[in-house]
């Protein structure tokens, strides 16, 4: 997938809206957690292997391939790769399973990423 979509958004966090204006706190938390883990399983491999291994269930002889092919997948300033996400709604736009025509800014708040410097 990586030779289709370079930039695939692996990485994809949903939340209400109603749930991120009382807990942009915990939001916040949540993502500056997400990219120490990124940043520690990119510069420790045994540690994202045995990660792969406990949370995803992958055969112990396979981990370390699955760990070689998605590691730099996720990018560690916490960035969702926004390209392949209107070629997305296209798609779905097209296949009829939308009805009205969206863009990204629609679905995508950068606003907590920003807050805690997209780093």
């Amino acid at each position: 997938l990586k030779e289709v979509f370079p930039e695939w958004p692996y990485e994809t966090f949903a939340a209400k809206e109603s749930w991120l204006a009382k807990e942009k706190a915990t939001a916040g938390k949540f993502l500056r957690a997400y990219q120490r883990a990124v940043k520690h399983t990119r510069e420790n491999k045994e540690d994202g292997v045995r990660a792969i291994q406990k949370y995803v269930k992958m055969d112990p002889a396979y981990a370390p391939l699955g760990y070689d092919e998605y590691r730099d997948s996720f990018p560690v300033d916490g960035k969702i790769a926004e390209k392949p996400i209107s070629v997305v709604i296209d798609h779905e736009y097209k296949a009829g399973k939308i009805k009205k025509k969206i863009t990204v800014d629609d679905l995508v708040d950068r606003s907590f990423i920003h807050a805690i410097g997209g780093k």
